[in-house]
């Protein structure tokens, strides 16, 4: 009797510290760190664990690109008693330029063993770039949402689990890719410029407005390939949502 009254004493015990841990575990976020420089580059090559990127070309910048970022800290504790502005340093975001490409990455020195039991970190980078806008643009991005204006040239995007959006005034002139693992496509482009496109869905839906084209529905998802009047440039856009939709819509 004594054994079992003891055990069921342990195991009372152990779950009110498990649902205490569990139930105490609080979020908090650092401060803003803001941080703007300027490059001269042919291309640009980013890519961000969690966050966001916006990436904005301009007809003013000829050669220069300007980097804005904002890092963030989010930390998980036992009742929130991590700072998370003191693991602001264990984010670093690496800006460099190497024959003519700027390169930029976002990188988390990790924890000692013993303190990841209590804490876990979690970086939140915010990229606002201002570029040419014909330069040429490679974004990679785990979690969060990608933007992508007024870029003409080359651009290939990818984010795992998020929402992308594009949006272009002055129209397409060279071979663009976007793809979404989970999540959203969103384009906007001029409904009278002269474009290819292949479009598909593994899981989801296409929607277009404005735009003339026919959408192949299948089981689970759907594809739209074709063409938009006379191209005479290499103007082509791949879109690509494995599980999510594409919306496409000329303006």
């Amino acid at each position: 009797m004594k054994t079992l009254t003891a055990a069921k004493l342990l195991a009372t015990i152990g779950l009110v510290v498990t649902v205490a841990m569990f139930s105490g575990c609080i979020r908090r976020t650092s401060d803003p760190v803001p941080e703007e420089t300027e490059f001269i580059a042919d291309k640009i090559t980013l890519s961000n664990a969690v966050g966001a990127v916006n990436v904005t070309g301009n007809a003013n910048r000829i050669i220069h690109s300007r980097v804005q970022v904002e890092k963030r800290v989010q930390t998980y504790s036992l009742f929130g008693l991590a700072n998370p502005d003191n693991y602001l340093d264990r984010v670093e975001v690496y800006q460099g330029v190497k024959q003519g490409e700027l390169h930029i990455a976002v990188s988390v020195k990790p924890l000692p063993f013993l303190e990841r039991l209590f804490v876990k970190v979690s970086p939140r980078v915010q990229f606002d770039l201002a570029t040419p806008v014909a330069m040429t643009t490679d974004v990679a991005l785990d979690v969060g949402d990608v933007s992508i204006n007024n870029l003409v040239g080359e651009v290939t995007a990818k984010v795992d689990v998020g929402e992308m959006a594009v949006d272009s005034t002055l129209g397409i002139f060279g071979s663009q890719s976007y793809t979404v693992n989970i999540g959203s496509l969103d384009m906007q482009l001029p409904k009278d410029m002269p474009l290819r496109y292949d479009l598909e869905t593994s899981m989801g839906s296409i929607d277009h407005s404005g735009f003339d084209m026919d959408v192949e529905r299948r089981f689970l998802g759907a594809r739209a390939t074709g063409a938009m009047g006379m191209t005479v440039t290499p103007s082509f856009v791949k879109g690509r949502v494995n599980i999510g939709s594409i919306n496409f819509r000329g303006k």
